[in-house]
């Protein structure tokens, strides 16, 4: 049996707390590139051997910094930032903040804040700024045009956005636009503010630097410099302009804007500092994807030396073939540096000549989730089936958890003991029905298939009430079959319908395209097949959900693309009501209600609340790493499952996490907590093995 007892505040992942203001890291030597041994990797572990650490990025490291406690912050292609602990050479935190890339980040100096850069599969690029501590968005600037950079000015008083349109300046507390420059219309793609933040520096790829004064917004002095140059920095207290084009390496008077000294050798190089009021600075060579043998990357420790404008490599290193491929970098102290690779881990390099992997615990992904009166099952992203208690408490340490290929299975719908496996791409196979151990983590002890169903097309919808299943396909066939006589009792067509669930052991309710002259919700009779359209002014009911109350909710798009949820009242369908309106299509949020509380992602960042009685509330799901995409109810609890495999137990409440499950290739892990007021840091972990994994 495996359990350790964690107290203390700021222990668990989940639990936020108070640490130092951030600066930058002082000057670099970068003694350590003077010897290599071989990568070490180590595992930080509790002492009970659980192995607690988060996952890596998944995909490549984009971009890195490090804070005065000397931990190292990633951001990656996956949305999230990490936080990776030296001392334990793992990766200690993961957060998303974004559904897209994230392409650059800058931190605010003196605080624990992050304005990271991303850009959407339009190709444009917003800004989002966190604290990365307390994993609270302070504001976020939408993606409405082509957004180059972020930068703090010297004190962190505002945030400096640099785009294809010239330089826009914000309030760092609130978002809130500042004048800027007016007459600066061109691209820019670096900017940065003297110590007194009433001047700026800014650069354009197309060859110029330009000076202004933020007070007035006119121009002191615009020069030429070097045309296209990538990753730009300042040496020197502002004196000196580093950065890479098609040349090589190029540093150029930060004044005049002429070319000091010009190095061929750094092609394609990406330049990184800790200390810009220094002359020394890191050069990053990427090798060749699948071709370390030939073009391994390297890394350079160089230094400016301003009598003779020569750049001297002070140590050059080749990384070893056996890493990854890097693409990013990061100074964390004067004798250490770190690397993020493409395949989204963190390298540490230290003076001593070692190069360590950090350790992290990749968890698998979860698909999608269903709940009975007893279980809650999952279904991978590998497609592996599997079962927890509904009520976390009853999941005991050192558990075999019994995972079972569900291919080709990509759906599952709960009913009251039992569930359903489905699939929606094809009608090669019909729906199976899975009878659960009275020990769910156990799995399954018996299947059946529902044969009785006529596939002619995919299958768009299924839902349980009792005994009675209802199974809605792509052009609208509704099936209802009794489980126990395995008869069909009820067919129906319903063209444009998007949904279908129970409403009573009678009734059902559909959701659907209106069309002409009809409702966007309706209610059909099972016994004696009478239909009933609810009167909505709402062009297309997408999604339809019955609360464990009873109490019916659906979503709906409206002429104008706008997405409402709405509390449905089929007695008296003039009663029903918008609970929450968004600017955006949203055809199947996911919904959980449970004592009298609805949880609802319209949100893509979190869940939030609505009692039905008062409606919305001031609280929200809180949030664990990724973002929450299926929601669940049951034992009392509403159940989240997020973009990065966890899966949560939330008091429906006040939306506090009570528990979180993670799931590996090899073992589970459950951490409880005790959220209460003494000591709400306190939690305890559990954990077991996983066998029938792939």
């Amino acid at each position: 049996m495996t359990s350790i007892k964690i107290t203390g505040r700021n222990m668990g992942r989940y639990i936020t707390g108070r640490n130092k203001n951030i600066f930058l890291i002082p000057a670099i030597a970068l003694a350590f590139l003077l010897m290599f041994t071989a990568v070490q990797k180590t595992a930080a572990q509790t002492n009970t051997g659980i192995n607690n650490n988060p996952g890596s990025h998944r995909g490549a490291v984009t971009a890195m910094l490090t804070d005065d406690m000397g931990r190292i912050i990633s951001a990656g292609e996956d949305g999230f930032f990490q936080i990776w602990d030296r001392q334990k050479n793992a990766a200690a935190e993961r957060f998303q903040i974004g559904l897209f890339p994230i392409t650059a980040m800058s931190m605010r100096p003196g605080k624990y804040e992050i304005a990271f850069v991303l850009k959407n599969d339009s190709g444009l690029y917003g800004v989002t700024v966190w604290n990365y501590e307390t994993k609270s968005n302070i504001f976020t600037l939408p993606f409405d045009e082509a957004f180059g950079g972020a930068y703090y000015s010297a004190s962190g008083s505002f945030l400096l956005v640099t785009g294809k349109y010239g330089v826009r300046r914000f309030n760092s507390d609130t978002g809130a636009e500042m004048t800027a420059p007016a007459a600066l219309t061109g691209e820019v793609n670096f900017a940065a503010t003297g110590r007194s933040e009433r001047s700026m520096v800014a650069y354009s790829r197309s060859g110029y630097l330009s000076y202004w004064d933020l007070e007035t917004g006119s121009a002191t002095q615009v020069v030429s410099a070097p045309a296209g140059m990538d990753s730009p920095l300042l040496l020197g207290n502002n004196r000196f302009l580093a950065g890479v084009d098609s040349g090589g390496l190029v540093i150029a008077d930060a004044v005049t804007g002429k070319v000091l000294v010009r190095d061929q050798l750094y092609r394609n190089g990406i330049l990184f500092t800790g200390n810009p009021e220094g002359l020394e600075f890191i050069c990053l060579v990427p090798g060749t994807p699948g071709s370390f043998s030939r073009y391994p990357s390297t890394l350079y420790h160089l230094a400016y030396r301003t009598p003779n404008n020569r750049i001297d490599t002070v140590n050059r290193k080749t990384v070893p073939s056996v890493m990854p491929l890097v693409n990013s970098g990061v100074v964390i102290s004067s004798d250490t540096a770190a690397l993020g690779t493409a395949d989204g881990r963190v390298i540490v390099f230290s003076q001593n000549g070692s190069a360590k992997l950090m350790d992290t615990h990749n968890q698998t992904l979860i698909q999608e989730t269903a709940i009975s009166s007893t279980a809650l099952a999952f279904i991978t992203a590998d497609t592996r089936l599997g079962f927890v208690p509904a009520d976390f408490n009853d999941l005991n340490p050192g558990s075999l958890m019994q995972m079972e290929d569900c291919s080709p299975y990509t759906s599952i719908t709960g009913g009251d003991t039992d569930f359903i496996l489905w699939q929606q791409q094809n009608t090669r196979s019909f729906p199976m029905i899975k009878q659960v151990s009275v020990i769910p983590e156990r799995g399954t002890v018996s299947e059946t298939y529902i044969n009785r169903l006529t596939l002619r097309f995919p299958l768009r919808s299924v839902s349980a009430f009792g005994n009675l299943y209802l199974f809605m396909d792509t052009v609208g066939n509704i099936t209802i079959i009794n489980q126990d006589t395995s008869e069909v009792v009820f067919t129906y067509l319903s063209t444009g319908a998007q949904d279908a669930v129970f409403i009573d052991k009678n009734n059902i309710l559909i959701g659907r395209n209106t069309g002409q002259g009809s409702g966007a919700f309706m209610m059909i009779n099972i016994v004696t097949g009478e239909t009933v359209s609810l009167p909505m002014q709402i062009a297309l009911g997408t999604k339809v959900y019955r609360g464990s109350s009873g109490a019916l909710y659906g979503a709906a798009i409206s002429s104008s693309y706008k997405t409402s949820l709405v509390s449905i009242n089929t007695a008296n369908p003039a009663r029903s009501y918008s609970l929450a309106e968004i600017d955006a299509e949203e055809p199947n949020p996911a919904m959980a209600e449970e004592a009298g509380v609805l949880a609802v992602c319209l949100d893509p960042v979190k869940a939030k609340l609505f009692n039905q009685t008062e409606g919305p509330t001031a609280d929200a799901l809180q949030r664990s790493p990724g973002f929450p995409v299926r929601l669940q109810a049951g034992g009392g609890y509403i159940i989240s499952a997020d973009t990065d495999g966890n899966i949560c137990w939330h008091d429906p409440v006040t939306g506090r996490i009570l528990a979180v499950f993670r799931l590996f290739s090899d073992s589970w892990v459950l951490d409880k907590y005790d959220n209460g007021e003494n000591d709400p840091g306190a939690h305890e972990v559990i954990s077991g093995k996983v066998t029938g994994n792939k």
